[in-house]
């Protein structure tokens, strides 16, 4: 059995524990508000872009090229305490590409690295999950190696988790390209037309950009999702560590109140003995 002792250092060391969920907690609480207004501004911007582009009428892929490749991103984290988000995740990607055997598999995150490897799926490029506030410019290892490729792919699509509330986060597959694919896609655009320069050189422009900004967007709405992940995580396993707190509490004052008994009992035994000598 343990004494007062032990459950006054158990005790001890669990609310430092509790200490540190909830720095935790508060952190990510902080990072949500930043990234959600970045990634409003960052929706409306894409979406714009993307609307741009839909106009010049241009052919986004060549059936006709044997070459031409379909490539998955997938987004997960470097690090654990949203383990469940990743296997979410995990699972949706290693769907996906049962049923559409022989794309490219791009990951973000040792998490979701090691997870779809479980699934017998090992990815074609792998980089480290951005930083907590993530810039484009964290992606550009990425964007040399697909554009280095002299971008033959028929399609880019992205499995991330999409960001509807701090209790809901959901993984979902969307396509990034061709962008006529989109979920924004509206009939009858008005058409623009060019003399200098022409219709391809603009499109060759925004290609690159749009879809940088689309991937960017994807990676945004993945960390926005791993922080309000990690949030309610570190809120129920500080609220666990405070039911163990106050069980083991109520234990050390039960057995501090018997030990303090029983040596006031043995203090007056030991008094009557003396009177009775």
């Amino acid at each position: 059995m343990r004494n007062i002792y032990d459950l006054k250092q158990e005790t001890g060391d669990l609310k430092n524990v509790r200490d540190v969920i909830a720095t935790l907690e508060r952190i990510s609480a902080a990072y949500i508000p930043a990234l959600r207004n970045h990634l409003n501004t960052l929706e409306d911007y894409v979406a714009a872009a993307r609307n741009i582009y839909k106009k010049l009428k241009v052919n986004e892929t060549n059936k006709e090229d044997e070459g031409s490749r379909e490539l998955l991103i997938v987004f997960s984290t470097d690090r654990g305490l949203v383990s469940g988000l990743n296997g979410k995740i995990a699972e949706s990607a290693a769907e996906y590409l049962r049923e559409n055997p022989g794309n490219l598999l791009a990951v973000f995150g040792e998490k979701g690295k090691e997870i779809l490897r479980m699934f017998h799926f090992s990815s074609d490029l792998f980089f480290s999950s951005p930083n907590d506030l993530p810039e484009i410019g964290e992606l550009n290892d990425f964007f040399e190696q697909v554009f280095n490729q002299d971008f033959k792919f028929s399609r880019i699509s992205v499995c991330a988790p999409k960001f509807a509330s701090v209790l809901d986060q959901k993984p979902e597959i969307s396509v990034v390209w061709p962008a006529e694919n989109s979920r924004d896609e509206s009939e009858n655009l008005q058409t623009y037309s060019f003399v200098d320069p022409s219709r391809k050189r603009v499109a060759e422009f925004l290609r690159q950009k749009l879809l940088k900004l689309s991937i960017y967007e994807k990676a945004l709405n993945a960390k926005l999702c791993e922080h309000a992940a990690r949030m309610m995580a570190m809120s129920d396993a500080g609220k666990s560590a405070g039911k163990i707190i106050d069980n083991l509490e109520r234990q050390y004052f039960k057995s501090r109140q018997q030990m303090i008994t029983k040596r006031l009992s043995e203090v007056f035994s030991a008094k009557q003995s003396l009177k009775q000598e």
